[in-house]
């Protein structure tokens, strides 16, 4: 029976473990860095800190980018999915 018990509790922590690491997560802080080129592709920077950076001919393909702030940054030849840009601060 101890075993059931022990098994259910560590069944019911790895399905909370998605929500919770959530919670623990730190937006990105990247100002005046230099990503020119970068392979952005489908990475997950909601709320990140892009002000100031370089990122002409950067691929955003399936990259979240909600909240974003892109105040100044340089988006030259940038590629991002269609309507990716439409929830950042410009």
């Amino acid at each position: 029976m101890p075993r059931w018990i022990a098994f259910g509790g560590l069944v019911a922590f790895m399905v909370n473990v998605p929500t919770v690491s959530k919670s623990f997560r730190r937006p990105l802080n990247l100002p005046r860095e230099d990503l020119k080129g970068a392979w952005l592709q489908g990475l997950d920077m909601e709320g990140a800190d892009m002000n100031n950076v370089n990122l002409q001919g950067a691929n955003f393909a399936g990259a979240n980018l909600r909240n974003v702030n892109l105040q100044n940054a340089s988006l030259q030849g940038a590629k991002p999915q269609e309507g990716s840009f439409t929830k950042c601060t410009p």
